[in-house]
């Protein structure tokens, strides 16, 4: 494993694929060079306090594979979280984006509008860091007992990346 720091983002996850990662742009949902299928949907993830909470799931087209969990930045599970999902799924990963801000309400999702950052500071300025730390935790433990999180040997099943807060939750992790 490795850890590779790119302006907010922080990569945790097997060296083998950086390749692919460099071949495409992040911010992109599709390669220039491919069209590749994949499939998503909502579960749900037991967190320490006994609480559930929502994560948007991306499948690449094979249907498995080793995971990344994405962490959001101070806006929610968005669009645009969403779309890296998407895209590593595009290149072979199970991607998991957990709502880490279900400590608040399920669910949030802004965008960047001026009034949508006033609200996303909110957030961030009351966020229970140690409950956030231990809910990616217990993502990490339910990507590990998904039939679809599968890795070859010896090169690990799940990575962590984050965008602006998730880089820093991401280390934390």
């Amino acid at each position: 494993h490795f850890i590779l720091f790119y302006d907010h983002l922080i990569l945790r996850m097997p060296a083998p694929r950086l390749a692919s990662i460099r071949r495409c742009s992040i911010m992109r949902t599709r390669c220039m060079s491919q069209t590749v299928f994949m499939s998503a949907d909502t579960i749900q993830i037991d967190a320490p306090d006994g609480s559930r909470f929502d994560a948007y799931r991306a499948l690449p087209e094979a249907g498995h594979g080793p995971a990344v969990i994405v962490l959001q930045e101070i806006f929610g599970v968005n669009r645009h979280i969403r779309e890296v999902c998407d895209f590593y799924a595009e290149e072979g990963y199970v991607a998991i984006a957990p709502d880490l801000f279900h400590q608040f309400e399920p669910n949030i999702e802004l965008g960047y509008a001026p009034e949508d950052f006033e609200q996303a500071f909110g957030y961030f300025q009351n966020l229970d860091v140690e409950r956030t730390v231990a809910d990616i935790g217990a993502t990490v433990a339910a990507a590990r007992a998904l039939d679809e999180v599968v890795a070859e040997p010896r090169r690990g099943d799940v990575g962590v990346v984050g965008f602006c807060l998730g880089g820093k939750l991401a280390y934390l992790a």
